[in-house]
């Protein structure tokens, strides 16, 4: 009877221990996820969690009550102590406190008999280091003076941003390693913090091989061996102390030797990778000052080479890991942690790593950088986009378009039913129109300004088209004035200064369309109803101002058009204020384009006879130097009566020169299009003229001496014909390297995106930007060229950020506003400031009046 009470109760102790244990490990659950809650987002969530003191130590003193036996008990003690007076502490104080007691709990949680065994009596109990608790802080009185620091350099917090004055702002003298020498050549180079230290990124990856067990050793100043500690020493020798250490590489045993401390990794039983200068002497094999490497991918050892004149790499490899060591896990990434994961990015602790201990290849060391420069810009670039001005919204009629494209017989792609859908919607707003129009040659660019065009002209409101020069002012004059004059609307020409008769018909409102270039806004001010302004640029970018334009009526709606396209990085910098519409459709024809030297000129010529005895029409475009044609009006005249007797007899040839009249121009055109002139012989001055569908062949001489993009735009004439169009470049006698390389780069190339970004590297900046290219941001990780998918994505993460986030006030986007401060960029117009405090008195402050009012 008793045997059976007795066994009841152990039951009963058993059940209750086990219900503690549950409730204990519930507890400690609990108090693990209120801890990791309230130090997400590097603990800027702290501020949330006031009272960790008087919600979490009831929690644990339930535990240490319960469970005295508890295998984490000490873990559970410590994490308490850690909590002591935490709600009274400044946040950045409070989270090192917080920190402490997560990793008590967590401790206490994964211990167990086999690892946290209960101490036998007079055995020592280690409480796991805990941050001290800083004293109160004092409350200062006018009478009372701040207290001051004095000698060491206060304790930093442990989460700061890199570049604070705390942390990694400090001097470079200030990290063990570094000797005033060093600090001095250092300076002399740029690199004066530890924050300029750790943003230093490589120039190149030297790539050593690791030696292999079976092969013997070879003296070098660059050897790496992998291999296991076996001993570690100290020695003295004519007073001098060197660290010495033994690494076994499987088949024989190397001396390291350090005139210094030795690295913190190298200890006994550890495996590690050294790479260091190794000399054979009697006794054996010595590595020389050893640094411990990660290995690569590929099982090699990559070791980053700065390429700085006065500072050798290794001096600044030691430098580099007490920096890393130091400060890389108590910084605070400045990008948001959704942002790198949703965009598969480094931590910025990692990028760090990577960058100075590599494992992989030089490029992905610069992809986290890049992407951090490249969006800052972007952020100061779309922050910058001016707010609508109040413009004219349009009543929309439709008659003059439908007309317009029943005569044309026009159907419009997908892609150009989008961008006009677009120009619509923006010219019915009551805010002026501000638009980007992108596209490759031949896809109908013109066509889209046009029909923008009729629908403001239908208004009775004047539309201004606006050509780099009076020749491409022509060319779109004879594009567009049939058509125009067909809706009943009157088109002008205006080339130079505009005459009496002109500008009274302007400044009355009776002529609807004016096609002139840039200079006439400045020369002439007076509109009747300025309502749509379309401005063509072709080989310079970002010359029409808007503030230019306010001036000329009540803000116009603004159409860029561009012949080509423009490279991603002056789209997104130049027009960031500008809405972007692009047409990316594949090309209706594919051009079949041949290179050809000047000892193949009658095969060219037979292949441009075969296209005219099939009805087709063709161009001979003959050469320029530099920017002007190089055969004058009589040597053309010459060269045309030459061409009909030998190259093609028994067709219609015409000449279209740029020196000819104007009314001559329009004639010999006009007999073009309506198949009265099978071969036109012209200059360049044809790449602005409307397509003809029935010519078919292009015959470009002495192509080496052309552009890229021009080169391109005269192959854009053939490329919208009825049938496949033919191109033939013929080359001079001795071509240039460079212009040979370009010729064969438009003849294997037909995407005229992937051309602007080629045009891009062979021109510069300065040449696309007609000296603004200081508008342009100066990259240092990023290349907007190379990293063009990266730009388009930095662009995406900035656009979404500012949606969600107009002028980053959350807290985890602050360390955007500390890199746009570090790059010294605009954000909204105007600098960035050091402190968000008085902004935020500011908006209380208007708040409270809004209130008021009410």
């Amino acid at each position: 009877m008793s045997e059976a009470h007795h066994g009841s109760e152990l039951g009963v102790s058993v059940d209750a221990a086990a219900e503690a244990s549950a409730q204990s490990a519930g507890l400690l659950q609990r108090a693990e996820r209120t801890l990791t809650r309230a130090l997400s987002d590097d603990g800027l969530n702290l501020w949330r969690y006031r009272w960790l003191e008087r919600l979490l130590r009831p929690m644990l003193a339930q535990v240490l009550a319960e469970q005295p036996l508890h295998p984490g008990w000490v873990h559970v003690r410590a994490a308490d102590l850690a909590l002591v007076g935490v709600d009274e502490l400044p946040w950045s104080q409070r989270a090192a406190c917080a920190k402490a007691a997560l990793l008590c709990i967590q401790a206490a949680r994964t211990s167990g008999p086999e690892q946290d065994a209960p101490k036998e009596k007079g055995e020592w109990i280690v409480l796991p280091e805990l941050p001290e608790a800083p004293p109160p802080e004092p409350v200062n009185t006018p009478d009372t003076p701040t207290p001051q620091p004095a000698g060491e350099d206060t304790e930093s917090e442990p989460a700061q941003p890199l570049g604070a004055p705390g942390a990694t702002g400090k001097p470079v003298l200030s990290l063990d390693g570094c000797s005033d020498d060093l600090a001095e050549r250092l300076g002399e180079q740029g690199i004066e913090t530890i924050a300029d230290l750790l943003s230093l990124m490589p120039e190149e990856h030297q790539i050593l091989s690791l030696h292999e067990a079976d092969t013997p050793l070879e003296e070098g100043p660059s050897v790496a061996l992998r291999g296991v500690i076996k001993a570690t020493a100290v020695r003295y020798l004519a007073g001098t102390r060197r660290e010495e250490a033994a690494l076994d590489i499987g088949d024989r045993v190397v001396r390291c030797t350090w005139m210094g401390p030795r690295p913190q990794a190298v200890q006994v039983g550890a495996e590690l990778v050294l790479a260091g200068e190794l000399e054979l002497v009697e006794d054996g094999a010595v590595l020389f000052e050893p640094m411990d490497w990660r290995l690569g991918r590929r099982e090699d050892l990559r070791r980053p080479l700065y390429g700085l004149d006065t500072v050798e790499d290794v001096e600044i490899w030691s430098l580099q890991r007490e920096a890393l060591d130091r400060y890389a896990g108590s910084l605070l990434d400045p990008l948001p942690e959704n942002l790198v994961r949703e965009f598969r990015l480094q931590p910025l602790e990692q990028a760090l790593e990577d960058r100075h201990r590599p494992i992989g290849t030089l490029r992905s060391t610069q992809i986290r950088p890049a992407f951090e420069e490249l969006m800052v810009h972007q952020l100061s670039a779309a922050s910058r986009q001016k707010t609508r001005l109040r413009g004219i919204a349009h009543a929309i009629q439709h008659e003059a378009l439908s007309r317009y494209q029943i005569e044309s017989r026009l159907t419009l792609g997908d892609a150009q039913e989008l961008a006009f859908d677009e120009i619509r919607r923006d010219l019915r707003r009551s805010t002026a129109m501000t638009r980007l129009l992108q596209g490759d040659v031949g896809s109908g660019k013109s066509h889209i300004a046009l029909m923008a065009a009729l629908l403001v002209a239908e208004t009775r409101a004047q539309v201004c088209f606006l050509g780099p020069s009076d020749i491409a002012a022509e060319h779109r004059y004879l594009f567009a004035e049939p058509l125009l004059r067909a809706a009943g609307l009157v088109p002008q020409l205006v080339t130079g200064q505009p005459s009496l008769a002109q500008a009274d018909a302007i400044r009355r409102g009776e002529t609807h369309a004016i096609f002139a270039t840039h200079a006439l806004l400045e020369d002439f001010p007076e509109f009747k109803k300025l309502g749509l302004v379309i401005v063509e640029e072709r080989d310079q970018f970002g010359v029409c101002d808007r503030a230019v334009l306010s001036q000329k009526g009540v803000n116009p709606d603004l159409l860029v058009v561009t012949s080509v396209p423009i490279p991603l990085s002056l789209t997104f910098t130049l027009f960031s204020d500008h809405d972007l519409s692009v047409l990316r459709e594949p090309q209706p024809q594919y051009v079949q384009t041949r290179v050809s030297g000047p000892d193949q000129r009658e095969r060219v010529y037979q292949r441009v006879r075969e296209e005219l005895e099939l009805g087709r029409q063709a161009y001979v475009v003959f050469p320029t130097k530099g920017e002007k044609d190089l055969l004058d009006l009589h040597s053309a005249r010459q060269l045309t009566e030459a061409l009909a007797k030998e190259a093609f007899p028994g067709a219609r040839l015409a000449l279209y020169h740029g020196n000819m009249g104007r009314e001559e121009r329009f004639r010999v055109f006009e007999d073009f299009q309506r198949r009265r002139i099978d071969v036109l012989v012209c200059t360049t001055t044809i790449e602005d003229a409307p397509e003809v569908a029935n010519a078919t062949a292009m015959m470009v001489d002495h192509a080496d001496r052309y552009g890229l993009v021009r080169l391109h735009r005269l192959r854009g004439h053939v490329a919208q014909g009825r049938s496949a169009g033919h191109c033939e470049f013929v080359l001079t006698a001795q071509p240039s390297t460079e212009g040979k390389a370009v010729v064969d780069l438009v003849a294997a190339e037909q995407d005229g995106f992937a051309i602007a970004e080629k045009d891009r590297e062979a021109r510069g900046d300065a040449a696309l930007l007609a000296g603004r290219e200081d508008a342009l941001p100066d990259f240092r990780f990023a290349d907007p060229i190379r990293d063009r998918s990266l730009l388009l994505k930095a662009r995406r993460a900035a656009l979404g950020l500012l949606n969600t986030d107009p002028q980053l006030r959350q807290r985890n986007h602050r360390g955007l506003l500390r890199l746009l401060r570090e790059y010294d960029l605009e954000f909204g117009g105007s600098p960035v400031s050091d402190s968000s405090s008085a902004r935020g008195k500011r908006t209380r402050g208007r708040r409270r009046r809004r209130r008021r009012r009410k």
